[in-house]
């Protein structure tokens, strides 16, 4: 267990990042290295990179992209690395793909600062309620090979909930199910402070959320943890697999991501960033592990890269990767009451700039923040990582990588049009 903050503060972000559920969805919401680029094919699809050195960088440049490409690309840099120091962040990861320019990728930063190590683009850190998208996309893959309707209530799957003849798994996909979170269970946060490292069932998580008060299914947007973990009850059950299992052979195999894992089940071999705690702009602290992954699940759980992120979310709005039936489902969205989020989908959501639509999810858990965002007009993809979470004296987030997606978004639409 490494060292962590104690009284006040620790308590204030414990609670906090409880109740973000991993995941930030209800709020839409000191190294000066050279960043490191690598380049991938216009597939989409994620490539591998060496190690980034701090002061140095890779051309990222490919002969056949068209030359407008490199000129994007450094603007997205600079916005990037502008943010990192505005920030004063330990680490920062970012990967885009953008019109028919190769994907890049861009790191700044630590990955631990115990042994000064420097965060490259190959560090994995963990997504957050990044991981919603994943959960979503697997019951679209799950309902294209006919395991399971979209419409079939949870009832069909043995899981004893109220209203269970009622809720289906787009209910609880969208966030309409009533369902409360069991994040806001008084009774779990208190157990989960008192033995961070507790390893959770699903149906345990659930149980607390059985506790609270129920509404009925489909009449309005309530935001709710629980909701992931019985759609990843469900998963297990139609595929006859673990939830890591189902999702690496109907979800990541296909996408062919190789640095994307569910840290709850997986083990995995490769470079891993630490995350770190800051409250009100005092000295970062490692809180890397302090909670047990299983306390979130398949609504936060997911470790990945931000090229697998990337590449991950801009396949799923390709029709070779979600068919069409899926596609139109996956993006029927229902109006939210959440700050600066407008309509929520199957497992992502709509943010609104004066100059984009953004569409995708964000994340937040102890140590680590993540955005992963698309803008379908320009066919950009932004994803967003830093290993490290940042907190006001209240337990308010100081930023949210969301933010810094829609502006490189904004940058790539405004440069586009040019």
């Amino acid at each position: 267990m490494h060292a962590v903050p104690t009284s006040y503060h620790i308590a204030r972000a414990c609670g906090l990042v409880v109740w973000l559920a991993s995941g930030c969805g209800n709020e839409p919401t000191n190294d000066d290295g050279v960043a490191s680029t690598t380049e991938g094919g216009s597939t989409g699809a994620s490539t591998s990179s060496g190690p980034a050195d701090v002061g140095s960088s890779t051309d990222g440049d490919s002969p056949h992209e068209p030359e407008y490409c490199a000129g994007v690309a450094d603007m997205v840099e600079a916005r990037a690395a502008a943010a990192h120091e505005e920030l004063a962040l330990v680490g920062l990861s970012v990967a885009v793909s953008f019109d028919a320019c190769d994907p890049r990728q861009f790191a700044w930063g630590a990955a631990s600062l115990d042994v000064a190590e420097a965060l490259t683009v190959d560090h994995l850190m963990r997504a957050g309620s990044v991981t919603k998208i994943f959960t979503g996309v697997l019951l679209l893959k799950l309902a294209e090979e006919r395991l399971l309707e979209l419409d079939e209530t949870v009832d069909s799957f043995g899981l004893d909930v109220p209203f269970a003849s009622s809720i289906t798994i787009r209910h609880l996909l969208n966030h309409t199910s009533g369902i409360a979170d069991y994040q806001h269970h008084e009774g779990f946060r208190q157990a989960l402070q008192q033995d961070p490292s507790r390893v959770w069932t699903p149906q345990e998580l659930v149980e607390y959320a059985m506790e609270l008060e129920s509404a009925e299914p489909g009449r309005h947007h309530a935001y709710s943890n629980a909701n992931y973990v019985l759609a990843g009850m469900i998963a297990e059950h139609a595929a006859g697999q673990s939830y890591a299992d189902a999702l690496r052979t109907h979800v990541l195999e296909i996408a062919g991501l190789t640095q994307t894992y569910v840290e709850a089940e997986d083990a995995w071999e490769g470079p891993t960033a630490k995350g770190y705690l800051v409250v009100d702009g005092g000295s970062p602290q490692d809180t890397t592990g302090f909670y047990h992954a299983s306390q979130v699940w398949a609504s936060g759980a997911v470790v990945s890269t931000a090229d697998d992120l990337r590449s991950f979310l801009h396949q799923s709005f390709s029709e070779d990767f979600l068919d069409a039936p899926s596609q139109h489902a996956w993006l029927e969205f229902v109006p939210t009451m959440l700050p600066g989020i407008t309509q929520y989908g199957l497992g992502l959501f709509v943010l609104e700039s004066p100059h984009v639509t953004a569409i995708g999810h964000n994340g937040a858990v102890m140590g680590f923040q993540a955005a992963a965002f698309h803008h379908p007009e320009s066919a950009s993809t932004v994803t967003v990582m830093q290993n490290q979470l940042a907190l006001t004296p209240a337990g308010t987030l100081q930023s949210d990588p969301a933010a810094l997606a829609v502006e490189i978004l904004e940058t790539i639409d405004m440069a586009l049009r040019r």
